[in-house]
């Protein structure tokens, strides 16, 4: 296989990778400004969905996505390949040594991404897969050529490098380029981000006021709810691992996304409890954490809740025995005991006991549940969750405690608005 059909095939390798990076940019952006409203195209599941993936901490490097760069090192290396493409000549050997050097480290840090997809994040993302075998395809193109012409490497890194011997200024500019690329892209990414969150933090507080107006007890009004209703934005949240409780297939699922130190959390637990037996197999309850305790969740900037990663660790192990709702009841039974201080392990293991779980399998799943405690958060951070308790009316948010009389007024409106959106089908 000669030069210039290696750097044909590297151009097309590198296209497909900016398109696979500008996919993912775009998802990123998305879920960032609060504005993705539908799964994105390779979220298929819980297992496989690349909006997970793309709304963990892991996604991005000193706030710049991860995707970002990836399609900067692509356009490099399509900048690269081309100039060989079009004229093979002694700089060939220093364009394809430069890929093959930056296509081995992209797939060293490309291996740290995918550990982090299966056993951090428990998602996988099916186009980072994709752009993982690019990377090892260009590596070994870079190293079957390295092999054969016996190309200099350590030239080629000097090559780049300003004010060496053997520095090669049109390598150089094209690095430039790049670099001046990603900056200014960057710099109008972070922008868009900036300015949709401030018309968002606008919209958002003069939601707030209606909503104050709209879901008080004593003045619930429904012109008004419906409208908000009928105008708001859903979002999806993928539920398919969660501890729930009513009918699988009911027309209406409410997810709520609570943390067990939440003193609010507490008083919607007692209002759950008494609404939803009322509406028995019509509604689904979907049970999510968000633990406002920043020793699991990347979102806090302070510690809040200092407990809440532990609690939600035990009501984790207690769904794998399938006694969720009995841990559930005995935590916030419990919870003025540690509502502002640290729960020892001892006292872990004593509200496990007397939930009735089987301890032996207790402090030995416990330890094990980070993945599905960091799959709830990247889904609060993919819906824009700021606080608890945070539900979600197929997928119409409402943010905090609702009394009992708005929250039963609320599931009638949005299973009427179910049955109607079933008839029109």
């Amino acid at each position: 296989m000669n030069e210039k059909r290696i750097a044909l095939i590297l151009m097309l390798l590198s296209l497909v990778g900016m398109a696979v990076c500008a996919y993912l940019t775009n998802v990123h952006q998305q879920i960032m400004m609060g504005s993705l409203n539908e799964p994105s195209l390779c979220s298929l599941n819980a297992e496989f969905n690349c909006d997970l993936v793309s709304a963990s901490p892991y996604s991005s490097w000193w706030g710049i996505p991860v995707s970002w760069l990836g399609g900067m090192l692509y356009l490099l290396w399509f900048l690269l390949a081309l100039g060989t493409f079009l004229n093979t000549t002694k700089n060939a050997a220093t364009a394809f040594s430069i890929i093959f050097i930056t296509a081995s480290l992209a797939v060293v840090i490309d291996m740290y991404f995918a550990w982090v997809m299966f056993t951090i994040i428990g998602s996988i993302c099916l186009f980072c897969l994709l752009s993982y075998g690019l990377n090892i395809t260009a590596c070994l193109l870079g190293f079957y050529l390295y092999k054969k012409q016996g190309y200099d490497l350590k030239r080629a890194i000097l090559s780049i490098m300003p004010f060496s011997a053997h520095t090669s200024y049109g390598f150089a500019s094209v690095f430039v380029l790049v670099a001046a690329i990603a900056f200014v892209g960057q710099f109008e990414l972070q922008e868009a981000v900036h300015a949709k969150l401030e018309l968002k933090k606008a919209a958002l507080a003069q939601l707030k006021a209606k909503q104050e107006k709209t879901h008080s007890k004593s003045d619930f009004d429904e012109k008004a709810f419906k409208a908000f209703q009928s105008t708001a934005p859903r979002i999806a949240i993928d539920t398919a691992s969660d501890p729930f409780m009513g009918n699988a297939d009911a027309l209406l699922t409410i997810v709520e996304f609570s943390d067990f130190q939440c003193p609010m959390c507490r008083q919607v637990h007692e209002t759950l409890k008494k609404v939803l037996p009322k509406f028995n197999d019509r509604v689904k309850f979907v049970f999510k954490n968000m633990p406002l305790d920043k020793s699991c969740n990347s979102m806090m900037q302070r510690d809040l809740h200092l407990s809440a990663c532990d609690l939600a660790r035990l009501g984790e192990a207690a769904h794998a025995q399938g006694q969720f709702w009995a841990m559930q009841d005995m935590i916030f039974a419990q919870q003025d005991s540690f509502k502002h201080s640290k729960v020892e392990q001892e006292a872990l293991w004593q509200m496990g006991q007397q939930a009735g779980l089987n301890m032996t399998q207790l402090k030995q799943d416990f330890p094990m549940q980070e993945q599905a405690i960091q799959r709830d958060i990247a889904a609060a951070k993919a819906a824009q969750v700021q606080g608890t308790p945070a539900f979600y009316f197929n997928g119409l948010a409402i943010k905090g405690a609702l009394s009992a009389d708005v929250l039963e007024k609320i599931i009638v409106l949005e299973l009427q608005a179910a049955k109607e959106k079933r008839l029109a089908l």
